[in-house]
């Protein structure tokens, strides 16, 4: 029988063996509770899209939006909105992007403004 110091000691140095998936999950909380964590950018791009119904959908160009960026920035900022992503996609080899709006006027502005297909939010 291991004297009660040692038994402490014991204690102190004993790891605890955690499973594989875990690791993978990247979090790990105590008693051996293990949750997987969110993909926060999906959950946020269906709650733009639910939450603002106008959208309007942009094909990437093969060099992305470099050029275009700072024009999309500023239509926003003119209208003092924030800009809102939404669920991108893909057909093929293009990707498509979408934007998000909360009512149908600045969705028409924004698409005369830089193309792009029209789209309403159904869930």
């Amino acid at each position: 029988m291991p004297s009660p110091a040692l038994a402490a000691q014991d204690r102190r140095f004993r790891t605890r063996v955690l499973s594989p998936l875990s690791y993978l999950s990247g979090h790990v909380a105590s008693f051996g509770d293990v949750r997987m964590t969110r993909r926060k950018f999906e959950i946020t791009a269906h709650m733009n899209e639910r939450d603002f119904p106008h959208i309007v959908e942009l094909a990437l160009p093969p060099g992305g939006f470099r050029s275009q960026s700072l024009e999309f920035d500023a239509f926003h900022r003119e209208r003092s909105i924030p800009i809102r992503r939404g669920c991108g996609r893909h057909e093929l080899e293009q990707f498509h992007v979408r934007f998000c709006f909360p009512d149908a006027a600045i969705a028409d502005a924004f698409q005369d403004r830089f193309g792009g297909a029209r789209l309403t939010y159904s869930p």
